[in-house]
């Protein structure tokens, strides 16, 4: 299961098959459906390219690698953006931030598409 990230309260979880041309790693976000209204999951297990494994579909996920490129406030739309969480919108919707992030941290909480 997912190791480098904490995730907390409710969740839910499906089965997801890897369409990427790259293999997966546990705790990695994966767009299930993109663009500005799509969504993410987050890998619970090592999924390699087109195979299918679990991921998370809701639930707070802690500690992901975000870009320093602005500082959010608890609520604030995230997107998924080159493998890491940012305000900017331009990559797939992620969901809502799970408490305030600092400009200047490289990482930050997520309630996954929320």
């Amino acid at each position: 299961m997912a190791t480098n990230v904490a995730i907390t309260g409710p969740v839910d979880r499906t089965k997801w098959t890897n369409g990427t041309g790259s293999n997966v790693s546990s705790g990695d976000l994966v767009v299930r459906e993109s663009g500005t209204t799509g969504c993410v999951g987050l890998a619970l297990v090592d999924i390699a390219d087109t195979e299918s494994g679990q991921v998370l579909t809701q639930g707070v996920v802690k500690n992901y690698p975000a870009q320093n490129d602005a500082a959010w406030a608890d609520g604030d739309k995230l997107y998924l953006v080159s493998g890491s969480l940012t305000k900017t919108s331009g990559g797939t919707y992620a969901g809502r931030a799970y408490g305030a992030k600092p400009l200047a941290d490289a990482v930050g909480s997520l309630n996954l598409n929320a």
